[in-house]
This record gives structure tokens, C-alpha cells and sequence, in this order.
């Protein structure tokens, strides 16, 4: 029983800031990837590291256009922090690598994000708040901290996240 728990907050206490599983169309050799070291299979880790950031883009956007470029961020941050305006909508991108990851169950904690978001894992949604939207009328707000526990098939998950 302990060693399932252990698996399950085993790799990711995930999360920042204020900011969905089917095998993405592309792939994209400019998002980062982060190597969770195999020390901390049995911990909490933080991905406060570099994401890719897509300003004014989708998930759909990213599955379908795979001419984008993002821009590097440290996570959690702020967009501010890399010139873009406080209002608008954006996609953070990062691929997280361990070697016994897949067919485990694995937690994320979402700690309070102040405005709606989705939270993809190889392009399928495990979390939600509000509704991501590209203009004020179709963004709803909403404030739902929560951890989601899922399983991955591959040692390789990409997480997206649409704010």
C-alpha cells in the first residue's frame, strides 16, 4: 500500500503561477525536456524549470501548427517577465522524462491559480478551471486548486498548459 502511494507522489508537486492523452500530431524538437532524476522517484519535485511559452496560442494551435516558436520561461513566472502584456491568453509546454514513469500512477498538484486554465498530458485534459478562452467574453475565471492523478503510457509525458 505504501509503495502505490509512493508511486503516486513520486513525481510531480506541479505548478505555478497564474497561468488535455492522445500522442501529439508533431514533434517538436524545441521544447525542453526535463530528466526527473531517479532520486526523487519517491518525492515531490517541483517543475520550476524551463517551459516553452506560446503567446496568444492554443493547444489546438500547437497540434496543428508546428511552425510555432516558443519563448523560454522559467516556470512559475509570469509572461510579464518575457515582454508580453498582463492580458491575454498563452500555452506553457515542457516534456518530462523518467525512465518508470509509464503504467505508474503519477500525481500533479495545481495550488491556487488565480483565473481559469486546462492542464494537458499528451494532448489529453486531466485538469481544468473556468474555461480557457481567447477573449475576455469567452474566458471564465474560476479558482479550483486540486490534484490529479493519472497514468501514463510512455516514460516521456508532455505537459501542456493553456491559460
Amino acid at each position: 500500500m505504501q509503495s502505490k502511494y509512493r508511486k503516486i507522489n513520486y513525481l510531480i508537486s506541479l505548478l505555478f503561477f497564474f497561468i488535455s492523452f492522445s500522442q501529439p500530431k508533431s514533434i517538436r524538437a524545441d521544447v525542453p525536456y526535463y530528466i526527473l532524476p531517479e532520486y526523487k522517484l519517491d518525492k515531490m519535485v517541483e517543475l520550476n524549470t524551463n517551459w516553452h511559452f506560446f503567446w496568444q496560442k492554443t493547444f489546438n494551435d500547437y497540434q496543428t501548427d508546428t511552425s510555432l516558436v516558443g519563448n523560454e520561461i522559467v516556470a512559475p513566472r509570469s509572461w510579464t517577465t518575457i515582454n508580453y502584456p498582463a492580458s491575454g491568453y498563452g500555452l506553457f509546454v515542457l516534456k518530462v522524462v523518467s525512465r518508470h514513469c509509464a503504467g505508474n500512477p503519477i500525481a500533479i498538484k495545481i495550488p491556487t491559480v488565480c483565473t481559469s486554465f486546462n492542464l494537458l498530458a499528451d494532448g489529453i485534459k486531466i485538469a481544468h478551471a473556468g474555461e480557457v478562452g481567447t477573449s475576455d467574453e469567452s474566458t471564465k475565471s474560476d479558482y479550483n486548486p486540486q490534484v490529479v492523478v493519472f497514468t501514463p503510457l510512455k516514460d516521456t509525458i508532455e505537459l501542456a498548459f493553456e491559460v
